[in-house]
Formats: structure tokens, C-alpha cells, sequence
């Protein structure tokens, strides 16, 4: 019986080919469409899904109105880049926020000397004392509760700290990072 479905159907076909050719590709498409979205979602939501306190974690952005009467929306340009004096401001106008960590991604290579190498590393971030108490990254070697207490204070990933110093223990060293001009830094954490 099955047989004889399918001889009808496989007819149906041969004779009206431009028909079932458009539907085949227009559900295609359909479903194509519809797994890049649930994909893109999916990413989306992979993100520091790690944190513990992920539930209570934001980031904030500022629109800037370029155009002075702030009425086109082609004018408006998003930011998270905020005044350092912001995060003390935020803190202190709104009780509900318990705790403000301000993070600044460099844009330009920094340089950093390391055992007497001069190295050109891109991706350096300047962060608040309170990084590590706020969020849940890993650390290999050293406290993270006091990894950032000073200044002077530097965390070097896992490959960075290999890169630097070998197989040695990098807590403790100096690190000499070039911002203004040449200052020490000590490697206070492995992340």
C-alpha cells in the first residue's frame, strides 16, 4: 500500500517540478533560517555563565546624543565607556547598586619588559581592586581577594606568565609595563 503512495507522489512530482522545487528550497530556507537564529540565541546567552553571582551582575552603556536637539536617531552613538569618576557617582546615587567594578580595555599595544624581553602585548585591561570579588574567574596561583589591593598590582593569564617567566613561579616578580614611561609591576596572580 505504502508502494503505491509513494508512485503517486514520485508522479505528482515528475509532473509539476517547479512546484515541489520551490517548496523543497522555501522550507529549506525556512528551517536554515530559523537554526541560525536559535544558534545566534544560544551564543548569545553562552556568556559568563560561569559567574556566580551572575544573577546579579550589569553592565552599563551610555547613549550620547551627537546632534544637540537629540531627536534623530542617527545621531545617538552607544558607549560603555564612562568617566572613571562615574562608577563613585553611581555607587553613591543609587543604593541599590552594592558594588561597582570598572574595567578599561586599551586600545593601543602596551609594552612590557619581562627578564630583561621586551614583549608588545594587545588585550590589556586596567581593573578595580574588587574585580575578582565580584566576579568568578580562576585563579591558578595567588589570592584573589587581594590580587588587585595596590596599584602596582598586575594578573597575568596562564599563557602570559608561561610566556614571560617559563615554568618558574611568576608571583612575586616584577614586570615593567610601559604606559607614560617604564613602571614596575608585581605579579601578584595567575589567571
Amino acid at each position: 500500500m505504502h508502494k503505491i503512495h509513494f508512485k503517486l507522489a514520485w508522479r505528482k512530482i515528475v509532473q509539476d517540478k517547479v512546484f515541489y522545487i520551490t517548496c523543497v528550497l522555501g522550507l529549506t530556507g525556512a528551517i536554515a533560517f530559523c537554526l541560525s537564529i536559535l544558534f545566534s540565541i544560544k551564543y548569545e546567552f553562552s556568556f559568563d555563565r560561569f559567574h556566580k553571582n551572575q544573577g546579579r551582575l550589569f553592565r552599563l552603556e551610555m547613549t550620547d546624543f551627537q546632534n544637540p536637539d537629540g531627536n534623530s536617531s542617527e545621531a545617538m552613538a552607544h558607549s560603555l565607556f564612562f568617566p572613571f569618576i562615574a562608577g563613585d557617582e553611581i555607587k553613591q546615587s543609587f543604593p541599590e547598586v552594592s558594588a561597582i567594578n570598572r574595567i578599561e580595555i586599551l586600545q593601543s599595544p602596551v609594552f612590557v619588559k619581562a627578564n630583561q624581553i621586551s614583549f608588545k602585548e594587545s588585550n590589556t585591561l586596567f581593573a578595580d581592586a574588587g574585580l575578582f570579588s565580584m566576579f568568578s574567574f580562576r585563579i591558578e596561583k595567588g589570592d584573589p581577594l587581594s590580587a588587585l589591593s595596590a596599584p602596582n598590582m598586575v594578573v597575568l593569564s596562564h599563557s602570559v606568565a608561561r610566556k614571560y617567566f617559563g615554568s618558574a613561579d611568576p608571583v612575586g616578580k616584577v614586570v615593567e609595563i610601559k604606559l607614560d614611561s617604564l613602571k614596575p609591576f608585581i605579579v601578584s596572580a595567575v589567571a
